[in-house]
């Protein structure tokens, strides 16, 4: 008898146990989804918020000393050396605040294997800034290789930036980053070409490699913009057409075109303190907007991040009163079950009995 009592509560016991474990996992299921979505995208935020500003500061420093650098071998005098000393101090400054960020424990805990491996990269390609540094005052090489080397230097810095925005869960958030990215590697490329035409004019020589290579530049320039700028969405917009000059953008057109359209092999006529100012307005005004979309952005990370954490606080919370509730009122129907069977096989016993 004692053996049967025990057979029927263990049998209702599986039974009321079985459902109740279904439900725990499908709990645990559903947590750990949305835990884990609010930990990408907070590790992520963290990332392209600690790195942004100091690859941009970064590569900025280095697009200076592109052009100095240019300059003084075109052009080599005490005055042109003495600015390119100054910005070889603003570009270390700012390589030394990247380094900082990036080996800080924040950083490294929250970064993925593809930001790190960015972040390795830009660094070996910034170690072989002495080298360049050494060519360029001692005339040891030239405007092309200059112009090459800074520029593979900045592109690796960005491919960082890159690296952190693939980290983000939510798409929406990572096309609208990946746009911004996109402009400013078209202001980069437009700086490219500014130093190539100022360097080459200065020293009056314009070979037809180089002609090729300002054309490809424009060109790629543009087309950037005119691929990018339509994927933001209308605010973002609102802000680049706002911070770049249509004046200085059809007076940049204007020059440029001018100089793609004269002979090869020919330096072509041109003001460069025109083109400069032309340049410099419509880049600063690139990377004004930039700066602001990547606030704006970084904002809405923040504000995608409140209806994950919301989910996460009603799947936790109701999640686990249900199963509380569950486990009581399973237990209350087990015990009245085992109740009523044990009174029917004793009833059943008695009967047999009698």
């Amino acid at each position: 008898m004692h053996m049967s009592h025990r057979s029927i509560r263990a049998r209702t016991f599986f039974l009321v146990l079985v459902p109740l474990l279904s439900l725990i996992g499908l709990y645990a299921f559903a947590t750990t989804i949305t835990a884990s979505e609010t930990i990408t995208l907070a590790r992520a935020s963290t990332v392209r918020d600690s790195l942004a500003d100091p690859i941009g500061f970064y590569a900025t420093a280095l697009q200076g000393e592109r052009m100095l650098g240019t300059a003084y071998l075109a052009a080599p005098t005490p005055a042109a050396l003495g600015a390119l000393s100054k910005q070889e101090a603003t570009s270390d400054a700012a390589l030394a605040l990247l380094r900082r960020t990036a080996n800080s424990a924040r950083t490294q805990s929250d970064s993925s294997p593809a930001v790190k491996a960015a972040l390795a990269a830009t660094f070996r390609a910034a170690s072989g800034l002495p080298t360049i540094r050494g060519a360029i005052i001692s005339t040891a090489t030239t405007r092309a290789a200059v112009q090459s080397a800074y520029s593979t230097m900045i592109a690796k810095g960005y491919q960082t930036i890159v690296a952190a925005i693939l980290q983000m869960p939510t798409a929406h958030l990572v096309t609208q980053s990946l746009a911004v990215m996109r402009i400013a590697q078209a202001e980069d490329a437009l700086l490219q070409s500014e130093a190539l035409l100022v360097g080459d004019v200065m020293a009056r020589q314009f070979p037809a490699a180089a002609h090729a290579v300002f054309a490809h530049l424009v060109g790629q320039y543009r087309g950037m913009l005119a691929e990018a700028l339509p994927g933001l969405d209308p605010a973002y917009q609102v802000s680049f057409h706002r911070a770049v000059s249509p004046r200085a953008l059809a007076s940049l057109g204007r020059i440029e075109d001018a100089v793609i359209n004269s002979p090869a092999g020919r330096v072509p006529r041109v003001r460069l303190t025109s083109y400069d100012q032309a340049s410099r307005a419509v880049a600063g005004g690139l990377a004004k907007a930039g700066f602001q979309a990547g606030r704006t952005l970084a904002n809405a990370m923040q504000a995608a991040a409140e209806p994950i954490d919301l989910r996460l606080e009603l799947a936790g919370g109701f999640g686990l009163a249900a199963i509380l509730v569950s486990v009581i009122v399973s237990i209350w129907i087990g015990r009245g079950l085992v109740r009523q069977l044990a009174e029917l096989r004793q009833g059943a016993l008695e009967l047999a009995h009698q």
